[in-house]
């Protein structure tokens, strides 16, 4: 008797399939990079990059 499987199901990209997906995807991706950047520039002492830090932050929630 033979047996009625069902074929393999192609692979199915992962990631955004819509304009969107894509757009939300980068915004994040950019938010992420702002991040690490205020990240960085907070961890150095100078006055003019915990300026920066700040200016950078409220850039992000604003």
């Amino acid at each position: 008797m033979k047996s009625k499987m069902k074929p393999a199901r192609p692979a199915q990209p992962h990631g955004p399939k819509t304009v969107a997906g894509v757009a939300r995807t980068s915004v994040a991706d950019a938010f992420a990079e702002m991040v690490r950047e205020v990240a960085t520039l907070a961890a150095n002492p100078p006055a003019e990059n915990l300026i920066a830090a700040a200016t950078l932050a409220v850039a992000a929630l604003s």
